[in-house]
Parts: structure tokens; sequence; C-alpha cells
């Protein structure tokens, strides 16, 4: 994990931060109350990750996976 974020640029103490941002979003997500809330969180996750990964020229598919993802996030919130 560490050696691919230093492929994007970023620091061991980013990771560590973006980790614990995700952790949060993602309990926000399962609580059914602020599920909703937690989805537009988590769809900034994937959107940075997109953004990533076309400012360091990776393969379309890297790409566009995280979209993918974001979609499996509205998905769950749906169903």
């Amino acid at each position: 994990m560490l050696a691919a974020s230093a492929d994007f640029g970023y620091s061991e103490t980013a990771i560590v931060a973006i980790g614990a941002t995700l952790l949060a979003s993602t309990i926000i997500y399962v609580i059914p109350r602020t599920a909703f809330l937690g989805a537009i969180v988590l769809s900034g996750y994937p959107g940075g990750a997109v953004a990533s990964n076309v400012r360091v020229r990776h393969p379309v598919f890297q790409c566009i996976s995280p979209i993918i993802f974001a979609v499996l996030i509205w998905t769950g919130l749906y169903f």
C-alpha cells in the first residue's frame, strides 16, 4: 500500500489520514439514519482516486475502477 501510494506522491502520514477519513465515512454510511450523508462523503473518495490516477497517467481501467466503486456505493444505498 505504501509503495503504491508513493507512486501517487502521497506521504505515509497522508495515507494514515486518508484511511482514517475513509473509516469514519464508512461508519457514517453503515448507520441507517446517516447513510445518505455517508454515501456523499464516500463518493468523494473514489473521485480523489480518479484524479490521482489521471494525474500520474495510469491506464483507463485504473481510472474507471473507482467510478465503479462509487456506483456500488449508491446502489447499496438504493437497495
